[in-house]
């Protein structure tokens, strides 16, 4: 598993990754000046663009039930201060979720809330006959691969989950994901790798290990990814 500075992508079971290089940075930083200079349509790119990585980071950080409301206001703030914003593609991507992480910031304060709490209003895979119901792409119900793998990253330790959304969903670097976090380099890899190595194992049919769970979550929580395969 190659965990170097650039940005990982889900591969095979959802949890293995590898760098993708971008070929359409310059496209993409066009777009960005343009919604910049007040092109409502290059905006709604944007959106379309960014809004499913970002809500479901924010999932993982504030959980279901307020990740569209705290999404609301990302977008709103992005609106009002994009004319001020100095960068490209890449430092947009870094700039969107940094004002996501600091709203959540401010609704876990709000609410008095820390975060493994709020997850914990999230509802559990659905039980079947024969342990818990395979996430399949286009199921009824069902979830794609980065949904399954999000419920997979319930069962990680917040700052594991973090790590693992800021450079998996956020398709962070190291750098940005370490800014973010206010953690090191050093400290957001070891995160990202341990946090990875887990939901290969779960994935893989592996029991959780005590410490690495939030209360009152157990094994049987755990969805298989058969749809990411």
């Amino acid at each position: 598993m190659d965990d170097g500075d650039g940005p990982l992508r889900p591969h095979a079971a959802g949890v293995d990754v590898r760098r993708v290089p971008s070929d359409a940075a310059e496209d993409r930083s066009a777009l960005v000046e343009r919604a910049r200079q007040g092109d409502r349509s290059a905006l709604g790119e944007l959106w379309r663009t960014h809004h499913p990585a970002l809500l479901r980071y924010l999932r993982v950080r504030v959980g279901d039930a307020l990740a569209e409301d705290v999404a609301s206001t990302v977008w709103l703030d992005v609106a009002r201060s994009l004319h001020r914003f100095q960068g490209d593609a890449e430092g947009f991507r870094r700039w969107l979720f940094t004002i996501g992480r600091r709203r959540t910031v401010d609704e876990l304060r709000r609410r008095g809330r820390r975060p493994e709490a709020l997850l914990a209003d999230t509802p559990e895979p659905r039980a079947t006959p024969t342990g818990t119901e395979p996430l399949r792409p286009g199921a009824p119900g069902g979830l794609d691969a980065l949904d399954g793998a999000l419920r997979l990253l319930r069962l990680l330790t917040p700052e594991q989950a973090e790590a693992v959304a800021l450079r998996v969903v956020a398709d962070l670097d190291v750098a940005a994901a370490a800014e973010l976090m206010g953690r090191s380099e050093t400290a957001v890899r070891a995160l990202t790798h341990r946090g990875l190595h887990r939901l290969a194992e779960l994935a893989a049919g592996g029991s959780p290990t005590e410490g690495n769970l939030r209360p009152g979550v157990t094994g049987a929580a755990a969805p298989t990814m058969e749809g990411a395969r």
